[in-house]
């Protein structure tokens, strides 16, 4: 794979089939697309093959487009409008909000309650193991009760509700099937979010709610591309509008941790699911490794002054024993 950053186009020669042992090569650069600064990268499929044919070997190779550089949207800005909208139109619509643990969901209940009525929707079998579901669950449910009771007198804030979804972990097993060795954030996550967010979009349209989205963009690990995309399909799939967000823009997700502080909530080290718990706790291996092999280090407190007689003493000293 090669990116041409001169026709802002990404190309790849892939050399399928071949009676010889030569490595594949890259022939030639499509310029088909222009770069810019606010561009990113979106997956395209095989444009061509080709077929070489020398003597008895030949070689066919696929000419496949691997991404372009499209037009970056900024979600932020997008909900921004949408809130505005929200706002000139009147009355308090109802959103139904996905979350996935306290700590995320802290800031964006502060920053939503303001213009919609939420409801949390808890569902993530994800979690590993369900000791963990149970205290995730538990901080939840405490932080909307304390917010409620900071927020009661406030005019301009809206009641926050819950609602627990089934906790069935052979749902999350069974969509990662054959992604076990996938790297956390790798394609493994994608279909993990596929699950949650399908889950939340059915479950806010037989609920009746205006919008549904989810917390999982205030995490700076998280692709909020990626989830707004998927969000969007299942909106689409249901026929219920996902609203768009990137959470940590904005200062979100220190604002996030400034909460989590306050309100003493429980703060995972491990995204959620077995594969990402293996993950964190090798890594962890690895730093206690390397930290016990680093040089120590000495401090000096005080430093006492020799006196001249004592000098020449040692110096005579060992002027005896060379």
């Amino acid at each position: 794979m090669k990116a041409d950053r001169r026709c802002g186009c990404v190309w790849w020669i892939r050399k399928r089939d071949t009676g010889s042992r030569r490595r594949s090569g890259c022939l030639f650069s499509l310029p088909l697309f222009t770069r810019t600064t606010s561009q990113s990268l979106r997956l395209r499929k095989t444009l061509a093959t080709v077929t070489i044919t020398r003597g008895n070997s030949r070689s066919v190779f696929s000419i496949v487009i691997i991404g372009e550089f499209m037009n970056k949207r900024n979600y932020q800005k997008e909900l921004e409008k949408k809130l505005e909208e929200l706002q000139s139109g009147g009355g308090v619509p109802t959103l139904f909000l996905h979350s996935c643990c306290a700590p995320c969901s802290s800031y964006v209940l502060e920053y939503l309650s303001r213009y919609f009525e939420i409801t949390v929707f808890y569902y993530n079998p994800n979690i590993y193991p369900p000791s963990e579901y149970e205290e995730r669950t538990s901080e939840q449910e405490r932080l909307i009760r304390e917010f409620n009771g900071e927020w009661e007198n406030e005019a301009n804030r809206h009641p926050i509700h819950f609602v627990a979804g089934t906790y069935v972990p052979d749902d999350f097993y069974t969509a990662a099937k054959g992604l076990e060795q996938e790297p956390e954030g790798g394609a493994r996550c994608t279909e993990c979010f596929k699950l949650r967010l399908s889950e939340a979009a059915r479950e806010a349209k037989a609920g009746g709610f205006d919008f549904f989205t989810t917390t999982l963009t205030i995490s700076p690990l998280k692709d909020a591309e990626r989830l707004n995309r998927i969000g969007e399909e299942m909106g689409k799939e249901y026929g219920i509008e996902f609203l768009p967000s990137d959470f940590k823009k904005k200062n979100g997700y220190k604002r996030s941790t400034e909460l989590s502080r306050e309100h003493a909530l429980y703060r995972q080290n491990y995204c959620g699911c077995v594969f990402s718990k293996r993950e964190a706790e090798g890594a962890a291996n690895r730093r206690h490794r390397r930290d016990q092999y680093k040089t120590p280090s000495f401090s000096v407190r005080s430093i006492t002054p020799v006196s001249k007689s004592q000098s020449r003493q040692e110096k005579s000293f060992g002027q005896v024993w060379r």
